[in-house]
């Protein structure tokens, strides 16, 4: 995947707790805030999901920079 830029694995907070996903749209893995075991468990299966995609055929964005502004 070398040139290629990808979605990152990021781990967040929301209203029902912390959670790790692949990217902006990915399903939330969530896990007991302050358990750093869960969280490793709750990153791994986000990247498993990031994985999926790749092999599925998601080769990212087209213009990854792009960001909707037309002025």
């Amino acid at each position: 995947m070398e040139g290629l830029i990808t979605k990152p694995t990021r781990c967040l907070k929301d209203a029902k707790g912390c959670f790790c996903r692949w990217g902006s749209s990915g399903a939330k893995y969530y896990y007991k805030c302050g358990d750093k075991a869960a969280r490793a468990r709750a990153r791994a299966k986000a990247d498993k999901q990031g994985q999926a995609a790749h092999a599925g055929g998601y080769k990212g964005s087209e213009n990854p920079y792009k960001t909707g502004f037309r002025g």
